[in-house]
């Protein structure tokens, strides 16, 4: 495999993209099997998909599990008189 930053990042931007693209795709068919408007269903389904990015956010800025690269101490200090 390829161990390159661009790779590593073009790979996660397509693979956000089809998870995306078939995440709404499924709501598509859901508005259509329930018979439900189009606006309502994408806004409710967004509005679900941002919650859980959120609750998973939280969750790994909480746990630790996401590190924190930035410094103890400021590296840019304010000597404004």
């Amino acid at each position: 495999m390829d161990m390159d930053r661009s790779t590593e990042t073009l790979s996660l931007v397509i693979l956000v993209v089809i998870v995306l693209w078939s995440y709404f795709r499924i709501m598509k068919g859901t508005g259509v099997l329930f018979d439900i408007y189009p606006t309502r269903i994408y806004v409710y389904g967004a509005a679900f998909l941002a919650v859980l990015v959120f609750i998973a956010w939280i969750y790994f800025r909480n746990s630790g599990l996401i590190a924190n690269f930035s410094p103890a101490i400021p590296v840019i200090c304010n000597h404004i008189a």
